[in-house]
């Protein structure tokens, strides 16, 4: 009577496909224009359109669709038949997208040497950008055939009596109802110039200004625009005439100073969503999506940079070591507010950040023969940052472990952080045990609402401060082969643990069995020496799984090393019918983790979670570069 109602992994994959077509040119003439030898004049204009169009397709024999199907049948025993609401056939999700963009660019630029020792080159314009956006995503279609591009109408938020727990739902997870459509507008004006002063090739001071310009910022024009410079100085000591270091053929010290501004897509101006039919009344509501804020403006980053350049051993290492501080201010944020002005917070430039960290880069010809080439690439990268003001602080803090990662920020932290609840293990029942009050509990309501944020456990960073990547390139004669391997320490991560209302829900049918813990569960008494898994209990105690989900148990260390690509290559050369060179290359992306320091060895870029999780997408690409 029902549909198969098995589900096959491996089956399902060849049952769903997302084609994209994409469509798009550009335009991009230039006029340059030199009055003199050392002033040149510029103007560019670019302009670009694009179209895409979506069709992901879930054919009838794919599981939501059998799932759903048979989710809603209803029995008729006496004829020994089946019958259900939604249609047999496939669903197709269509969508499109388009975009129109003008940029122009006008500029003028300077390079003058007078006498033998001074050097002058300057630049300054301006940039101005319109870009629109058109995105259309199509009410789904239910019961769709291909071979006669024919569907079935069908109402998604129709309510119908559900066979297995003979409840009312609906099948809104299957798409959308209704056609959505949006569109965007951003204008940005950029006044810019740089200057640069080298005396005798020794000396160099750098001055750099700028001024953006943005259509979604202030009432007030003063508003939609700030400036920000910076200025820097650098001495090739090398050049020196009391410099003898033989071994070290450079050497450069330069510094830099400045402020930068980032810009978000949120406006100055009240925005709203139309948000359908209200039940009660039937009629089409809006709800308010950001107030308005008429002194919303830029955020401002200040940074200083100490850097060092060299070339060593006969050009065999070169590199630069650069240290930098930045003294972000304000950062755009939600600050809360009367509520009595219709919401409680508001967007807008609240909070600050400080930081900073090392850059290093490295790169040595370590053979360098006739036959045989060995270079090796180094980058090592550490971050460091605190939030120094946030004012708003979640209704309960419990909301520092549930919310996104950021979303409610602590004074003298990370900005991402990694918390938790104190684990005490499992009684001898397999129940999960915590700590009210300094006191071992199983009062799970009072442990998920009311510890307090000192008393959790703080882990650390949600995000890596050191990062690494090597790069190893072997050349013999015209192979050549290359292979990069990158690494990223000192943070954390969060697992999922089991989910037992997952894996009893109906609705969670085709995810939640794929739950590695399932076989670790405490089963019988003394299993609580070897597992954190608790045993499964019905009914559901649903704070029990939000607590055991947000202890420190299942909390890993991120770190690992990751072999990111390999590239082979071989050059021909055959000038004998015009052609300088022909390279046939392969290159292989996302090969996958070498060492994980997390105790289940799994990938981080791939946190387990309670639904099926695939592999970060290895991907194979294949070329011919001809040179003539």
């Amino acid at each position: 009577m029902f549909l198969d109602w098995n589900y096959y992994p491996l089956e399902k994959i060849h049952q769903y496909t997302n084609t994209v077509s994409r469509t798009s040119y550009q335009v991009r003439p230039t006029v340059t224009y030199r009055p003199l030898d050392w002033i040149a004049v510029s103007a560019n204009y670019q302009f670009t359109r694009s179209y895409s169009e979506s069709d992901v397709f879930a054919g009838e024999d794919y599981f939501n669709n059998r799932d759903a199907y048979n989710k809603f049948s209803q029995i008729n025993h006496a004829a020994g038949t089946a019958t259900s609401p939604i249609p047999r056939g496939a669903t197709l999700n269509q969508s499109n997208n388009g975009m129109t963009a003008h940029y122009f660019r006008g500029h003028f630029n300077v390079d003058k040497n007078f006498a033998t020792a001074h050097q002058v080159n300057a630049i300054a314009g301006l940039e101005v950008n319109d870009r629109n956006t058109l995105s259309r995503h199509m009410p789904t279609m239910l019961g769709y055939m291909p071979e006669t591009e024919t569907h079935t109408p069908f109402d998604l938020t129709e309510r119908y009596r559900q066979y297995i727990t003979g409840t009312l739902g609906n099948v809104l997870n299957m798409g959308s109802n209704n056609m959505v459509r949006t569109t965007t507008m951003n204008r940005n004006i950029l006044y810019f110039a740089n200057a640069s002063y080298t005396y005798d090739r020794r000396y160099t001071a750098t001055f750099s200004a700028r001024k953006d310009e943005a259509n979604i910022f202030g009432v007030d024009i003063n508003q939609r625009g700030r400036p920000f410079w910076s200025a820097g100085l650098r001495w090739q000591m090398h050049e020196e005439s009391f410099y003898d270091i033989g071994w070290l053929s450079k050497l450069v010290l330069r510094a830099t100073h400045g402020y930068t501004g980032n810009v978000s897509g949120r406006s100055a101006y009240i925005t709203s969503r139309i948000e359908g039919t209200y039940t009660r009344t039937g009629r089409v509501y809006q709800t308010i999506t950001s107030p308005p804020n008429p002194q919303l403006s830029w955020e401002n980053v200040g940074m200083t940079n100490i850097a060092l350049d060299f070339l060593a051993f006969g050009k065999r290492l070169s590199g630069s070591v650069e240290h930098y501080r930045k003294k972000a201010t304000d950062l755009l944020s939600s600050e809360p507010i009367n509520p009595s002005s219709g919401v409680t917070s508001l967007y807008g430039n609240w909070s600050s950040l400080k930081g900073w960290g090392w850059d290093i880069n490295l790169m040595s010809k370590n053979v360098l023969t006739k036959d045989f080439f060995w270079q090796s690439d180094l980058i090592l990268s550490y971050t460091n940052e605190k939030v120094t003001h946030y004012d708003l602080k979640p209704s309960t803090d419990r909301l520092y472990l549930t919310s996104n990662l950021g979303q409610y920020p602590i004074e003298g932290k990370p900005l991402y952080g990694i918390y938790s609840f104190t684990w005490a293990g499992l009684d001898e029942a397999g129940q999960p045990q915590g700590y009210f009050d300094g006191e071992i509990s199983k009062d799970y309501t009072n442990i998920y609402n009311n510890t307090r944020l000192d008393d959790y456990v703080y882990h650390g960073r949600a995000t890596p401060p050191l990062f690494g990547s090597i790069r190893n390139t072997f050349r013999y004669r015209e192979l050549e082969l290359s292979f990069n391997i990158s690494a990223q320490f000192g943070y954390y991560i969060r697992r999922a643990g089991m989910n037992y209302g997952s894996l009893y829900s109906d609705v969670s049918y085709g995810s939640a069995p794929f739950q590695y813990d399932y076989l670790n569960r405490w089963q019988q008494p003394g299993d609580e020496a070897h597992t954190h898994v608790p045993a499964a209990v019905y009914p559901l105690i649903s704070n029990r799984e939000t607590f055991y989900n947000m202890t420190e148990v299942l909390v890993e260390r991120g770190d690992h090393i990751r072999l990111r690509d390999i590239r082979l290559a071989y050059r021909l050369k055959i000038p004998q019918i015009g052609i300088s060179s022909v390279q046939l290359y392969g290159y292989v992306n996302n090969l996958g983790v070498i060492w994980a320091a997390n105790k289940l060895g799994f990938d981080p870029g791939r946190v387990y979670r309670t639904a099926m999780s695939y592999p970060v997408v290895r991907t194979y690409s294949f070329g011919l570069n001809i040179d003539f």
